[in-house]
């Protein structure tokens, strides 16, 4: 895998973190960047409410291309906001 490509997940997952407004009891978001077999970039970032259906970052980018109809996935860049 190239540095470039590194570089633009470790990118999308800063912007996917910096854009989560879902985590009101820790106030600590994760972004993720999940790169698949062809090439797509999903991101996702850690979800919190009040009950238990809290949902983690990682989870949130594998839903999202698994429901896109993805199967094989190459890298996961995770990026912690603070």
């Amino acid at each position: 895998m190239s540095h470039d490509v590194i570089l633009r997940l470790i990118d999308e997952a800063k912007k996917a973190s910096l854009s989560n407004f879902c985590c009101p009891h820790t106030n600590f978001s994760v972004g993720v960047s999940l790169l698949t077999k062809d090439g797509k970039i999903y991101t996702g970032f850690n979800i919190e409410n009040h009950g238990i259906l809290s949902i983690c970052g990682e989870r949130s980018a594998f839903v999202k291309a698994l429901t896109e109809g993805c199967r094989e996935f190459v890298a996961i860049a995770v990026v912690g906001k603070d």
